[in-house]
């Protein structure tokens, strides 16, 4: 099972989702955007005006308000169309490059992966269900294999998946968080989900290159042990294989703490349960 077809296809599904319903939250936003852009007119004109010792500059004030109202504005409707000429709609222009990022990640390494696998499943064939007593290490072997290699290739679907769920989401309620950047203290709400979305879209990212990396070493290891796979000769091979495999699961389930240490600026959380973070 090669996860980049399913990849494909729920990037499909979800980008149809996102353009169908953004316009409607773009037209929700306008409105939005007129009652706070006037509420805020009346604000900022009452205190230029109550301002009777004349500290505040009124031209600068003036120039700052209608560069926010400006700015706003066009974000908001730029967002599902051209950017500045772009030709590429404003969210797009950041889940867009994070899709482009992870498809320069060379895919060769993980597809000789999912081929090791499967060439790997097949040769072990499942033993007899009659001899499960008294072939009872053949059948460890070959379900404790097949089980690892499921997960790991279950978990890698489901962060990638659901990172691209997530973007999905934020692409659709990002033209209401657009029109609070013209009101102080309030700006809050964009930029958080400025910075929401742009994680989100680098899931697929720090995923393909996670998997791309372990994918190296892994391939790396089935290079030094040829095959052909059986139940007979996998013995040897079961333990580190196991323990490769597990880790690589394990380690894509840490890709949304490794994203948000990467735009937070944190680092030394615990790989293994019950140590450290875990506690």
């Amino acid at each position: 099972m090669n996860p980049d077809n399913i990849f494909s296809w729920v990037i499909t599904v979800i980008t149809d989702i996102a353009d169908r319903y953004t316009n409607p939250f773009i037209e929700v936003a306008l409105d939005w955007y007129f009652y706070i852009a006037l509420a805020m007119t009346v604000i900022v004109g009452a205190k230029l005006l109550l301002d009777a010792n004349g500290h505040k500059p009124v031209a600068g004030t003036i120039a700052a308000f209608t560069v926010r109202l400006v700015v706003t504005r066009y974000l908001i409707s730029s967002y599902d169309s051209s950017f500045m000429g772009t030709g590429v709609s404003f969210h797009k222009i950041i889940t867009g490059t994070g899709a482009y990022l992870a498809n320069m990640v060379d895919h060769s390494t993980a597809e000789r992966l999912w081929e090791k696998f499967e060439a790997l499943l097949t040769g072990m064939q499942p033993p007899a269900a009659t001899s499960i007593i008294t072939n009872s290490l053949a059948w460890i072997h070959y379900w404790a294999i097949t089980g690892a290699v499921s997960l790991m290739q279950g978990i890698c679907i489901f962060v990638i998946s659901f990172g691209l769920v997530c973007t999905a989401i934020l692409v659709i309620v990002g033209p209401l968080c657009l029109p609070w950047l013209i009101v102080p203290n309030m700006e809050w709400l964009a930029w958080g989900w400025f910075k929401s979305l742009l994680q989100y879209s680098c899931y697929p990212l720090f995923a393909n290159l996670f998997v791309y990396v372990y994918g190296i070493i892994m391939v790396n290891y089935f290079s030094a042990h040829p095959g052909p796979y059986t139940s007979a000769n996998i013995a040897g091979m079961l333990v580190l294989l196991l323990a490769l495999t597990v880790s690589c699961a394990f380690g894509i389930l840490k890709i949304g703490t490794l994203v948000s240490d990467t735009f937070s600026g944190s680092s030394g959380h615990s790989a293994f349960p019950g140590i450290g973070g875990w506690r």
